[in-house]
């Protein structure tokens, strides 16, 4: 079974906003929902927010087929606009064979739509979505959590990008972002990695991995 981001929750102090945001400017559907939490059916995945009272950041993206990727940032520009990198909003990452474009939602998450070359396209009446296809991850102390992971999981580097405070983990279906803490998450000047809490499940890996401070798991299904 190839890798796959089954689930990944995160916690906001948002959650009316972001239940529209999710809801209805990204169209995904609502998969459940109580007073504590809201879960979408985010293509393969599901994506989900558990309430807080603390104002907690991430960074995660979308695997979006890739004959679709301007209809669906033009969905989104409706609500907001992109992030823009270097006086351009879509953003081209030549070693990944993949195009980018960057949000932020209304809790600050920075959300990213990225059409990869080596995903198929979909025909129009599928779901411009495929999955949930990146989390980042803030570890510290870094090189002793990524390799914890790396031992764990079983990941391995994706297209060479890693270094002393980060690295890709993963395929182009499911990649961990590992970043060290408070590393600025590109495309942003100010957006800082930060450890919160974040529970991911995957399909394909060797085994489960928890951070030391027991606030990131990673979890094998």
């Amino acid at each position: 079974m190839g890798l796959l981001i089954r689930e990944a929750w995160f916690e906001t102090n948002r959650m009316e906003a972001i239940a529209d945001f999710y809801g209805v400017a990204m169209k995904l559907p609502i998969e459940s929902r109580s007073g504590s939490h809201v879960c979408f059916r985010a293509g393969d995945s599901l994506l989900g927010f558990r309430r807080s009272k603390r104002r907690s950041t991430y960074h995660f993206a979308f695997n979006v087929r890739p004959n679709r990727l301007e209809e669906a940032v033009k969905r989104l520009r409706v609500w907001i606009d992109p992030i823009f990198s270097q006086a351009s909003e879509r953003i081209r990452f030549e070693s990944w064979k993949a195009d980018s474009y960057y949000f932020f939602d209304p809790a600050g998450n920075v959300i990213e739509l990225i059409a990869r070359e080596e995903l198929p396209p979909g025909p129009d009446g599928e779901s411009m979505i495929v999955n949930v296809g990146e989390v980042g991850l803030a570890l510290r102390p870094f090189l002793d959590e990524r390799n914890a992971i790396a031992s764990a999981t079983g990941l391995p580097v994706f297209r060479g990008s890693a270094s002393d405070d980060f690295a890709a983990v993963g395929d182009e279906q499911a990649l961990l972002i590992l970043a060290e803490e408070d590393r600025v998450w590109h495309p942003t000047d100010n957006v800082r990695a930060t450890s919160r809490p974040c529970e991911i499940r995957i399909t394909g890996i060797a085994g489960s991995w928890q951070s030391m401070d027991g606030l990131l798991k990673i979890v094998s299904i």
